[in-house]
């Protein structure tokens, strides 16, 4: 699905994410201290879609128990591998469209980390709520994610 079909999904639509079940829940629009906006696509198990309309990316996020280990400001290690950082930034969300994990005028704070072989790791603090979760992803192709037909 392109990004401009998933920002078009109505609530409760099932997809299939990588064949992972994914039931779409809600949607949270986050401005960037930049300005871009971004989406996070929300289904009912804790897992989201980062939709970036500007760039076409579409990353795939399940929460994880797993722990960042020591690092240093260039890195860190998950699961024992090494992770550089790909990507940092901060936001605040500036609309919420049915049922998310995130409220509206919530800060957060979300760092990427990636490993030599494509892995993605997100490091994300709401600011305003204390609570801090790490995510595993992946970069989506349009191909990875279809919408299951009744």
């Amino acid at each position: 699905m392109t990004t401009e079909q998933l920002l078009a999904l109505k609530t409760n639509t099932t997809l299939l994410v990588k064949n992972d079940p994914f039931e779409y829940k809600g949607r949270a629009d986050i401005t960037l201290d930049g300005g871009d906006v971004i989406h996070w696509l929300f289904s009912d198990e804790g897992t989201f879609l980062c939709v970036n309309p500007d760039t076409d990316e579409v990353i795939y996020f399940r929460p994880t128990e797993s722990e960042l280990e020591s690092g240093d400001e260039e890195g860190m290690a998950f699961e024992g591998k090494p992770y550089e950082i790909s990507y940092e930034d901060k936001g605040t969300v500036t609309a919420i469209f049915d049922e998310t994990a995130i409220e509206e005028g919530d800060n957060l704070n979300f760092t990427d980390y990636e490993n030599t072989e494509g892995d993605l790791v997100r490091a994300s603090e709401n600011v305003s709520t204390g609570e801090s979760t790490i995510f595993t992803g992946v970069v989506l192709v349009e191909e990875e994610t279809v919408v299951v037909e009744d």
